[in-house]
């Protein structure tokens, strides 16, 4: 039987970690209205330029010329993928690797991977637009690859599950087996935070839930509850960089830091 990650919690005091700031000191900044209704997902590049935001299936890009800047943003581009070969409408969060050519979400039946082809990272122009690279799973809402493109954590509403891919295989999700490790909480995404060391879980009551990792980007050595932050929102998406929280309502993206 898979060994089960050792999650517990910790009483916030108000002190921040020496190694990152906590969710509890986080306060709202900015918001931004994208015309968009019934969004499920978001994701903010590390640099705060390209912001995603899935709506009907379809991921609407949104540029700034100034980072982090929501009142900067202007559409710039759509991906629909179903308009490809074998592929589905998104239905929840979405995430890159940390290469910012390979982009992960969610379908009603997979995770679908495509790939940056002669564009920018972290950004949906020029994506390989044939037939996506899949995994079949369904009723997920996040999928997040480590940096070494080996570690995976998928997300259904209820718990986050730790995956593995082969060597061979790296940063493909179509070769993701499930590991061991294992949080049990009900979400609607996921983010990671200060380079791996906290995972960042949105619940769609509006509570935000921070675990500190006893390895980087991995639960299956321990997750503790270190933090949280009740935003009164009802949320449907997150995305982190070490500076900010972005989170998405069913029709704005919200802002904290």
């Amino acid at each position: 039987m898979p060994r089960l990650a050792s999650i517990t919690t910790q009483a916030f005091t108000g002190i921040g970690l020496s190694s990152g700031k906590l969710l509890g000191d986080f306060q709202q900044r900015d918001t931004f209205n994208p015309s968009l209704t019934s969004v499920t997902g978001l994701f903010m590049d590390p640099n705060g330029i390209n912001l995603q935001v899935n709506s009907g299936g379809v991921i609407n890009q949104f540029v700034t010329g100034t980072g982090h800047s929501l009142s900067g943003l202007a559409a710039d581009d759509t991906f629909t993928p179903s308009g490809n070969t074998n592929g589905e409408a998104a239905t929840a969060g979405i995430s890159w690797d940390g290469t910012g050519a390979n982009m992960y979400y969610p379908t009603a039946n997979s995770i679908e991977q495509y790939s940056v082809v002669n564009g920018d990272e972290y950004s949906i122009t020029q994506r390989l637009a044939v037939a996506p690279n899949e995994l079949a799973v369904s009723g997920r809402t996040a999928c997040l690859m480590a940096p070494d493109g080996l570690t995976v954590l998928i997300s259904s509403t209820t718990q986050v599950v730790q995956y593995v891919i082969d060597p061979f295989f790296i940063r493909s999700i179509a070769n993701a087996s499930v590991d061991t490790g294992t949080i049990t909480v009900n979400n609607v995404g996921m983010a990671y935070f200060n380079s791996g060391k906290y995972l960042v879980v949105a619940q769609s009551g509006g509570t935000v839930i921070q675990y500190e990792l006893t390895t980087p980007y991995s639960i299956k050595d321990g997750a503790t509850q270190v933090s949280s932050l009740n935003t009164g929102l009802t949320l449907t998406g997150v995305s982190m960089t070490d500076q900010y929280m972005y989170l998405s309502t069913s029709n704005t993206v919200y802002q904290y830091s």
